[in-house]
């Protein structure tokens, strides 16, 4: 999950948008409106309408972004935690 920083209402908000494994491109997946009262957020509430995206200025999609190297997790010897038997 990608997410995005965005203003609704002149509050702050974030956009996050899903990966999907059938599609190049992360689409979205719902605005997080936070309201803020004092110094405190007072609420969160969020929205599954894509068309609020534009209108909050975030892209309606993004590049999916490249997989991460996986770690290793093949024991070695002399590795933290081998069994040597």
């Amino acid at each position: 999950m990608t997410v995005l920083p965005a203003r609704a209402n002149t509050q702050p908000a974030f956009g996050a948008c899903l990966g999907d494994p059938t599609r190049p491109v992360a689409m979205p997946a719902g605005l997080i409106v936070l309201a803020i009262a004092r110094d405190r957020i007072h609420a969160i509430t969020r929205f599954h309408t894509d068309a609020l995206y534009p209108r909050s200025g975030l892209p309606e999609s993004l590049p999916e972004p490249a997989a991460p190297p996986r770690p290793d997790t093949r024991r070695r010897p002399g590795a933290l935690g081998y069994d040597r038997r």
